[in-house]
């Protein structure tokens, strides 16, 4: 149907198919439907076909259908590239009339081929990301969009996730005391996750529980991804505006971000009265503005529960004494709080609830940061939300290794006539949670 005298029809295989196809092809339009089926070929180191372009046109008018492979579409189009080269170049020796008669010919080659019908057999193997003959870089090297901070913030999330299993901290933060403390801290999330059946630590540690991971493990994440990488990611905004306190967003607008984008928050905060007094008088890095703007807080701490005011403009920093682990820093926005009755005596809980225009107001306040700050921040989220709890849902069971020398020998006290090349080969981890017998018959290996 697709090969009706307009477009050309070609079919790709690999090339052992390439007789077996044409076989097939052959028999299906001998009888009923009548098509002949043309083998297309191609190679850099012999001459090109005579009227290429014209014996293409004939396939399309008559309706035929073109069998190829990869490597026969690949050489004929880096032979089109090289010889289009050459043709801009009048110095060159090989720039003769004859060869920008080829060069014509596979363009319009070419031409035929981008407005036809292309259907692929063994699409797996014919387009595999690495082997494929269809897939070869050309044109200048350009790195990829985001270089390089797109694979140093996912490897810096992985790092601090698998680094509470191995008990060290990233040589780059070696001297962080914050990087200790969240290390510290998921260490006792995950120890509280693998009790509660959330995590196993067999044969790595996997999660299994996505609502634990965003309730419990994403904070803690999105706090280890600040310190390194987005250090100073969003503390600038791209044109300075005309107040100076307010330059770019704060630590806590950044985390809000990520953890929330512009939905609006909802959080209980529960501290000491002191705690809380402590964050008002540091609001917004203590200016006297920020301080008056978040005083109407006061009513709500120093009521009794139920008492509600605002919405009103608040900021809370997360506070600088310990003791107040629990205490969630609160971003700049607008906030309805209500005081709720606190889970242990001396402690005051409020519910702050964000209102929809100051979830708004983040997320215009993020379009003012330069681009790779607003690419960064939008590549994190993405990651703490979607990408981390999906990798790290993902097991990995099968790996291949070298026998270890304690291996070696234990298999030569079983079978002393065990050829020593064993010991080269791989052996394969399988089954659940344990390896494969060292002198077992491997047929895919």
């Amino acid at each position: 149907m697709h090969a009706n005298g307009s477009r050309i029809v070609c079919l790709v295989v690999p090339p052992a198919l390439i007789s077996l196809s044409r076989s097939v092809l052959q028999n299906c339009f001998s009888t009923v439907v009548q098509k002949r089926v043309s083998t297309f070929k191609c190679d850099r180191s012999l001459d090109l076909e005579v009227a290429l372009s014209e014996r293409l046109g004939r396939i399309v008018s008559h309706g035929d259908v073109l069998l190829t492979t990869p490597g026969d579409v690949k050489s004929l189009e880096l032979r089109f590239l090289e010889q289009l080269d050459l043709a801009n170049d009048r110095q060159a020796r090989r720039n003769t009339t004859q060869m920008r008669r080829e060069c014509v010919q596979m363009g319009r080659a070419l031409e035929l081929m981008k407005q036809g019908v292309c259907m692929i057999d063994e699409v797996d193997l014919v387009l595999h990301p690495l082997r494929s003959e269809l897939n070869f870089p050309i044109g200048p090297k350009n790195l990829i969009e985001h270089a390089p901070e797109r694979w140093r913030a996912v490897l810096h999330l992985l790092d601090g996730f698998f680094s509470v299993e191995k008990g060290r901290v990233p040589p780059h933060l070696k001297d962080s005391l914050r990087a200790k403390e969240i290390l510290q801290t998921l260490g006792e999330v995950i120890h509280k996750g693998c009790d509660l059946r959330f995590l196993q630590r067999n044969p790595h540690l996997i999660l299994l529980n996505e609502e634990f991971y965003h309730h419990e493990v994403k904070p803690m994440m999105c706090d280890w991804l600040m310190l390194w990488p987005l250090g100073d990611v969003g503390r600038a905004f791209e044109q300075a505006s005309g107040n100076r306190e307010d330059r770019g967003l704060s630590e806590d607008e950044v985390r809000a971000y990520l953890l929330h984008r512009v939905t609006p928050q909802r959080l209980e905060v529960e501290a000491p009265m002191e705690v809380w007094q402590a964050c008002l008088a540091r609001a917004g890095g203590g200016s006297a503005a920020a301080r008056s703007s978040s005083a109407w807080i006061n009513e709500v701490l120093k009521g009794a529960v139920g008492t509600k005011a605002g919405p009103h403009r608040l900021e809370l920093p997360r506070p600088d004494i310990g003791g107040a682990v629990s205490f969630e820093p609160v971003a700049r926005s607008d906030y309805v709080a209500t005081r709720v009755e606190a889970t242990s005596s001396g402690q005051v809980r409020v519910l702050l609830e964000e209102t929809e225009e100051g979830a708004r107001q983040r997320g215009e306040r993020v379009e003012r940061l330069p681009a790779k700050d607003a690419k960064s921040m939008n590549l994190s989220w993405d990651w703490l939300q979607v990408y981390l709890p999906f990798s790290l849902q993902k097991i990995d069971r099968v790996t291949f290794g070298i026998m270890s020398s304690e291996q070696v020998a234990a298999a030569l006290a079983e079978q002393p006539l065990m050829p020593l090349t064993r010991a080269k080969l791989a052996i394969p981890f399988v089954g659940r949670g344990r390896e494969e017998g060292g002198l077992k018959n491997h047929g895919g290996c």
